[in-house]
């Protein structure tokens, strides 16, 4: 009962710390990136190309190395030598890293498809947010016709 409270009492306190954080307006003040450039302003266009352009970076990373893992896994599994009786901690050991290389590639192959779709929503939230300049049509009665006139159009076009 104690184990069951003391893990409880752990996955507690590193849940409550690793809530996602906005990591573009948590910059530090004297660090080198704010020398360069100021963080974007939030909810901006901006701001939402910088997010996904960070998170598919991020999902890449998971994707290429999820498949390396995942490959050389497969690779040790099937290239694993006979063993006798003798030696069966190290059948156990080598079998044991493969399946665990297999695993561990797939579960980052995995989690690197919701962060593409992320990526992505962000990406199309950031090109909704633009303003245009088009040109607008309308049909006007004149006389007996109708005729077509053409009008200058801006445009200023948010999504939420």
């Amino acid at each position: 009962m104690k184990k069951l409270m003391l893990i409880f009492a752990i996955l507690f306190l590193v849940i409550k710390d690793s809530q996602a954080q906005d990591s573009l307006q948590n910059i530090p003040p004297n660090s080198a990136i704010t020398q360069k450039k100021p963080a974007p302003v939030k909810f901006s266009k901006e701001y939402y190309e910088m997010k996904s352009r960070k998170l598919k970076t991020a999902s890449w990373i998971l994707l290429s190395a999820g498949t390396v893992l995942g490959v050389t896994g497969i690779i040790v599994y099937n290239n694993q030598k006979e063993y006798d009786l003798s030696h069966i901690d190290e059948a156990i050991v080598s079998e044991a890293g493969a399946e665990f290389l297999i695993i561990a590639g797939g579960a980052m192959v995995v989690t690197s498809i919701p962060l593409f779709i992320t990526a992505g929503k962000y990406k199309r939230k950031a090109l909704e947010m633009s303003a245009n300049l088009k040109i607008e049509s309308r049909q006007d009665l004149y006389q007996a016709s109708v005729s077509m006139k053409y009008y200058p159009a801006v445009g200023v076009r948010i999504s939420f």
